[in-house]
Formats: C-alpha cells, structure tokens, sequence
C-alpha cells in the first residue's frame, strides 16, 4: 500500500509504537480497530460486516 508505520499512526493519532505493535500481530480494540479501518478506507466495510446480522 505504500503507507509507513508512521503515516499510519499520524492518521489514526496514537503512537508509532502502537501500529508497529498491531502490525506485528498484537490484539487490538475495537477503537483502535475502527480508526484504522478508517484511516485504511475500509470503515464502510466494516460497518457492513457487522450489519448484517
């Protein structure tokens, strides 16, 4: 995609470290789930997902 940790963390507002955590594999909330779904465009998704129960 192109997109540093960095970049990432800038878009979603938390700490470099807490993106290079979730790139390598740690769990996350559904918070920091929804603002980076958000930041990769895939928020709608998402909320489609979880919609169509």
């Amino acid at each position: 995609m192109g997109i540093t940790i960095v970049m990432l963390s800038e878009a979603i507002g938390v700490h470099r470290n807490t993106v290079s955590a979730i790139v390598n594999g740690k769990n996350i909330n559904v918070t920091q789930a929804v603002l980076l779904a958000s930041a990769l465009g895939i928020i709608r998704v998402l909320v489609e997902l979880t919609t169509q129960r």
